[in-house]
């Protein structure tokens, strides 16, 4: 990438680019990192893949989205948008994310001959991992020392606000988010049109990985460059006279960035248009009050009910109903070295210029996101961006947090880069003070507490189910699972849809994030019809093919009715 290939400013005006033998041991220094995170968190959540990240609820839901991608790519399934769960109603994949920008990985890995099951926890793994080392590198190419660039990337990959979401599992993907934001940056401090476009592609890739993620990241890069119109002034900004094609005047890679933008960004433009009209069709509408619970509040910043170590920290909040949903605590050993960032910002000397202005502007940012999403005594300013349509469709703001690491991460590595310039032109010297610091920033990430179901659980339900429907339905029928009530509405859903998709049928069930109207529970003492009978109302179904429908309806009950 043209802009991305400038030389940055040095990364240290004290401490010249370590060579030989100091290179090696920051590489391994860098690799030492990685595996505290890797088999500190990401092996044990997985279980050395014999364990999924998760509940049996969304992390289903999350394979069921994927494994349609995966069918409809392989020609397997022929309609896109109707992945055949909430039959027989049309285009429901639109109610809730898509993983259009990352099942590419899951394709690939169910490609190779895996199950579905060991593809999901590949897809989780090959996520966290690009987000570690593409933070990393984005970081490095922007004048950070290895060492430093790894605890940042450390940060933005595995920091416990991140550790909180695998329950959510469609949050994982979020690799664009750094080079989104540092190709706008290049854009910006060179006036660079290939840069700028760049970020555009990127903010475009990271709508189709998750639109949640992509509207943070929206917000994030305004932020940030208002925090760079503060740190450089008006005279930052660019203008006709200024605006370059390129670092290198290349006019070739200008004009393939801009088609790359150009493609993605009209993808995504069609896709929240197809959003809107699906929401607009359903009649989906978000209630201010789910809103304002999940709008970020000053205690939010203490939680971390996962982390051994800290979870002392917000102990003494009071339990709330939405509070998993509030886990933005970062850690200690973080907080402590984003303020040793603050120091190396402001005491400069031993790091560089670039480097203090990059820790200023993510101060700043981090500083103006907070103030737009914070709930305090029921106002929020986040409430005046509710005028803007589709915002409101953004239910859970709590999650900005995920793209917020990225301003944490920058300041952690400053951090680091004081630290390791400040402490001896030694090199083992520095490698002590440098693993003290990876020591600090890791710990609590190695000491949280993952939630994670066993392989077998998944196919231990799906078993159950298969010896409940007995032979397998013809391929024209409509199969609706009944609940058992001592269990969870959604987990029934969800084995009916993973049994149907399984063996390439519809289902009148279905777990999503909003439901089609005339929904009802799969109780086992409503009239089998109910669901149907609401398609019918609502789409104005003729006789003819209602009766046909209702010939096709194949009900399972799990348990008897049993009225109180």
């Amino acid at each position: 990438m043209s802009s991305m290939s400038a030389q940055p400013a040095a990364t240290s005006v004290l401490l010249p680019t370590p060579t030989g033998l100091g290179c090696r041991v920051e590489y391994a220094l860098l690799a030492l990192l990685f595996c505290l995170g890797f088999f500190g968190y990401l092996m044990p959540a997985l279980g050395y893949f014999t364990m999924i990240p998760g509940d049996l609820g969304d992390a289903r839901f999350n394979s069921v989205i994927l494994e349609h991608g995966y069918q409809w790519l392989t020609g397997q399934t022929p309609h896109l948008w109707s992945p055949g769960f909430f039959y027989p109603f049309e285009r429901v994949l639109g109610l809730s994310d898509n993983h259009f920008g990352s099942v590419w990985s899951y394709a690939l890995l169910r490609g190779a001959g895996l199950t579905r099951e060991m593809a999901y926890s590949g897809w989780f793994l090959v996520g966290t991992v690009l987000n570690f080392w593409v933070c990393w590198w984005v970081l490095k190419r922007e004048g950070f020392a290895t060492v430093a660039a790894g605890a940042g990337a450390f940060v933005f990959a595995f920091a416990l606000p991140m550790l909180h979401q695998e329950g959510h599992a469609q949050m994982v993907y979020r690799f664009a988010v750094p080079l989104a934001v540092f190709a706008a940056y290049r854009g910006l401090v060179h006036k660079d049109i290939a840069a700028l476009a760049q970020a555009v592609f990127w903010c475009g890739v990271q709508f189709l990985c998750s639109i949640y993620l992509g509207v943070f990241l929206v917000y994030l890069l305004i932020a940030g460059f208002f925090a760079y119109l503060a740190v450089n002034g008006i005279a930052g900004f660019p203008n006709r006279a200024t605006l370059r094609w390129g670092i290198e005047n290349d006019r070739h890679s200008l004009w393939m960035w801009v088609g790359f933008a150009l493609v993605v960004g009209i993808a995504v433009i069609l896709l929240l248009r197809h959003y809107h009209q699906i929401a607009s069709d359903f009649g989906v509408v978000r209630p201010l009050d789910d809103l304002r619970a999940l709008l970020p509040r000053p205690v939010s910043y203490l939680l971390a009910d996962n982390s051994q170590l800290t979870r002392w920290v917000g102990a003494g909040v009071m339990p709330f109903a939405e509070r998993p949903e509030h886990q933005m605590f970062v850690g200690i050993g973080v907080l402590i070295l984003v303020a040793t960032g603050c120091v190396g910002m402001f005491l400069g000397q031993a790091v560089s210029a670039h480097l203090r202005k990059l820790a200023c502007i993510a101060a700043l940012t981090l500083t103006l996101l907070v103030a737009l999403t914070l709930l305090v005594r029921d106002f929020s300013v986040y409430y005046w961006l509710l005028n803007v349509p589709g915002i409101a469709a953004v239910r859970v703001v709590s999650r900005i947090i995920l793209v917020m690491l990225l301003p944490i991460a920058v300041l952690v590595a400053v951090g680091v880069e004081w630290l390791r310039s400040r402490s001896s032109h030694s090199w083992y010297i520095r490698t002590i003070v440098v693993l003290f610091a990876y020591l600090v920033v890791a710990a609590e990430t190695m000491h949280y507490q993952p939630k994670s179901f066993t392989v077998q659980s998944w196919l231990d339900r799906q078993d159950a189910l298969q010896l409940a429907i007995d032979l397998p339905p013809s391929g024209d029928t409509i199969l609706y699972v009944t609940q058992r009530k001592s269990k969870p509405f959604y987990i029934t859903e969800l084995d009916a849809m993973i049994y149907a998709q399984d063996h390439h049928l519809y289902t009148l069930n279905g777990y999503s994030g909003s439901t089609p109207p005339g929904y009802a529970y799969p109780d086992p003492c409503l009239p089998a019809d109910t669901r149907l009978k609401g398609y019918f109302t609502f789409r104005n179904v003729p006789e003819a093919r209602q009766q046909a429908l209702l010939s096709q309806l194949k009900t399972v009950a799990l348990e008897p009715c049993a009225k109180n």
